[in-house]
């Protein structure tokens, strides 16, 4: 939602005080403008932090949606998130159709078993960390500590994160 603050104005005038002559209202309209500059300012400062604040609240530690914030708040599609996938077989409740069920070959004619990693394999390509950050080359320090910060406000306790700044080509 945004406010015409002119038209506002306009609308809280009282019908025979619209029009009454050019230059008048002209006038009118000036001085109510003015008076409804300060509360201008204030709504545009409003609306940048409710925007800011809407995206915190609907913020949830998953990649994807941590991603689409840096992205939004940056103002740069280059930011990407690789995680750490554990790669294990997904296991389907009982309760779950038979489409979810992973099914085991026993013969040759039937389809091979899944591959799956070993335990800390994956993890290993990270070099101990959970997920890496790639942010573009032209990334300053500042802007870089505050991509930081975000991250650390946002993250679950106990996951650790890499950022790789990108090189320019």
């Amino acid at each position: 939602m945004d406010i015409d603050f002119k038209n506002l104005a306009y609308q809280l005038l009282p019908p025979h005080k619209r029009y009454i002559n050019r230059q008048r209202h002209i006038n009118r309209m000036n001085w109510l403008s003015a008076l409804l500059y300060p509360l201008a300012e204030k709504w545009t400062v409003f609306r940048i932090w409710r925007k800011e604040t809407r995206m915190k609240v609907n913020l949830n530690s998953q990649t994807l949606v941590l991603e689409s914030y840096l992205r939004a708040k940056y103002h740069t599609p280059n930011i990407s998130i690789q995680n750490y996938k554990d790669g294990m077989i997904a296991i389907a409740l009982a309760s779950e159709s038979e489409e979810q069920r992973i099914w085991f070959g026993k013969s040759e004619n039937e389809s091979p078993l899944p591959e799956f990693p070993l335990s800390q394999e994956i993890q290993i390509q990270f070099d101990g960390v959970d997920f890496v950050v790639s942010i573009p080359p032209d990334f300053s320090d500042t802007q870089r500590a505050d991509l930081e910060d975000d991250i650390n406000q946002y993250k679950q306790a106990l996951i650790k994160h890499a950022v790789e700044q990108g090189s320019e080509a």
